[in-house]
């Protein structure tokens, strides 16, 4: 990381293979009836009476429709297409991930396949809501498909299931869902009914086609407007025995359409953070978006590198002093930066630079040392550096090697950044570079790039803790990305 500029799949939706074949009246359009007399368009086939589009992968990852029925990339069947979602192991057949790199993605509470019992339906008086079981050979078995026609004068519908004395849900992050949307942007609402009885939702428009798995981390589950028993619980679930869940297709008064839904499973994804090297002045709000962003998404670590002047400078900034205590206060791990010029540095000028971090900016509580070494032989440096910053009261110590460093080093500093540079390094050469060491002490700090990238970062997230993704391909660490609030979402 140059000191000078101070100071510088979403989830692929893969081998859904519908097979034509069918029942019924007639028509080509997306969601009606269909036979084999009243075959469906190109683009769509007809599953279990029902016209549904394919999707394979194209090359570039994404979505594209598929006519002809056939088996994606010539051959195979579903279960063969195999794609990192969360972990790295499900595939688009709706299996969910297995234990790997410390990533447990716990079990399936239904599969909506014969036997699965417990659903019930709620709705008001004008509200129609039908229950379907369909075959579904794109993720296997069967599905089950929820057709909605909500009351417009404030009507509500769903399905309901209780879960007796409760289940303990507290291992797992959140819940996972494959639905089969119509892009009609209706609400699709998860809601659970926690240890109080107190429910909290969680609701995401419905504005895809075809297949798609969502998550709903329960961090961002929040209290429902309806509660049976106001005075339960407190802001956040409590999950040691949660007593019920319930789906509500189309939750809107007036809604009218149809979901499928499959493999609803209580998922834990690792534990994934921020670190952003913030070399911005902190002019008034320049700061903000960071400190904005944080406070949307409370349960992701973010860790804020500043940089007042190639290291804390010979006097306090006021400037930075104000604006690090508002970082500080927003739950923000504030990192002050040294750099150490790949072990060439003396030793005693950085430990003079992290003191005066302690003197001068005591809301800091780490040190981030640039521009340090990855050659078997220095670790020591490093080591006796780590150790100074914490008898010095600091409680995290990161190094930047930015690349590739031996299994030797570990330990020498608490987070390591083993990838900084332009554009997205491949996951495999990511997974090689974290071999041999614990994924909690591993960062990424990736930059010119469009966007958030939110599938490299479910896969990246399996060995590393901290990732940063920004847009600014000459200057990156000089401003925040726009998509910064997206970045944070995929932390989650």
């Amino acid at each position: 990381m140059n000191r000078d500029t101070r100071v510088a799949l979403p989830v692929l939706l893969l081998g859904l293979l519908l097979a034509p074949g069918c029942l019924v009246q007639s028509i080509d359009e997306e969601g009606r009836a269909c036979d084999v007399e009243h075959p469906c368009s190109a683009g769509r086939s007809c599953v279990g009476g029902v016209c549904l589009a394919q999707v394979s992968p194209t090359a570039d990852g994404g979505p594209s429709e598929q006519g002809d029925g056939g088996p994606a990339d010539g051959g195979g069947s579903c279960l063969d297409a195999c794609v990192d979602w969360l972990c790295g192991t499900s595939n688009a057949c709706g299996a969910v991930c297995q234990r790997e790199n410390g990533c447990v993605e716990g079990s399936v509470l239904d599969g909506f396949e014969p036997g699965d019992t417990g659903w019930v339906i709620f709705k008001d008086e004008p509200t129609t809501l039908q229950l379907t079981t369909v075959s579904s050979p794109a993720l296997s078995g069967l599905a089950l498909r929820l057709d909605y026609d909500i009351n417009p004068a404030g009507g509500f519908g769903g399905i309901e299931r209780l879960l007796g004395e409760g289940q303990d849900w507290r291992q797992a992050t959140g819940l996972g869902i494959w639905v089969y949307g119509a892009s009609t942007g209706h609400p699709f609402r998860l809601e659970l009914y926690d240890t109080h009885w107190a429910r909290f939702e969680f609701i995401v428009p419905e504005d895809w086609t075809g297949w798609k798995h969502v998550y709903a981390p329960f961090s961002a589950f929040t209290r429902s407007a309806f509660q049976p028993n106001p005075d339960a619980g407190s802001g956040t679930p409590a999950l040691e025995a949660v007593k019920g869940l319930s789906i509500s297709p189309g939750y809107l008064s007036g809604a009218h359409g149809y979901v499928v839904v499959d493999q609803l499973a209580l998922l834990r994804r690792p534990e994934a953070g921020a670190i952003v090297p913030l070399y911005i002045y902190p002019s008034p709000g320049a700061w903000a978006p960071l400190i904005e962003g944080k406070a949307a998404h409370p349960t992701v670590p973010v860790l804020a590198i500043v940089n007042p002047d190639t290291g804390p400078g010979q006097a306090i900034k006021p400037e930075y002093a104000t604006s690090i205590g508002e970082l500080a206060d927003a739950g923000i791990t504030v990192l002050g930066y040294v750099h150490a010029s790949y072990s060439q540095r003396d030793a005693g000028l950085v430990r003079e630079e992290i003191i005066r971090y302690r003197a001068f900016y005591p809301e800091t509580r780490g040190i981030f040392i640039d521009e340090m070494s990855n050659q078997e032989g220095q670790e020591g440096y490093y080591r006796a550096l780590s150790d100074h910053a914490r008898d010095a009261g600091f409680s995290l110590t990161v190094g930047n090697p930015g690349a590739r460093t031996p299994v030797s080093f570990r330990g020498a500093v608490d987070v390591l950044t083993i990838s900084e540079g332009p554009g997205l390094t491949d996951a495999g050469i990511i997974q090689a570079a974290a071999a041999g060491f614990d994924r909690g002490s591993l960062g990424v700090l990736r930059y010119g790039l469009p966007s958030a990238s939110p599938a490299y970062v479910n896969q990246v997230r399996r060995d590393v803790r901290y990732i940063y993704i920004t847009h600014d391909a000459q200057d990156p660490w000089i401003s925040l990305p726009p998509y910064l609030n997206d970045l944070l979402d995929s932390l989650r």
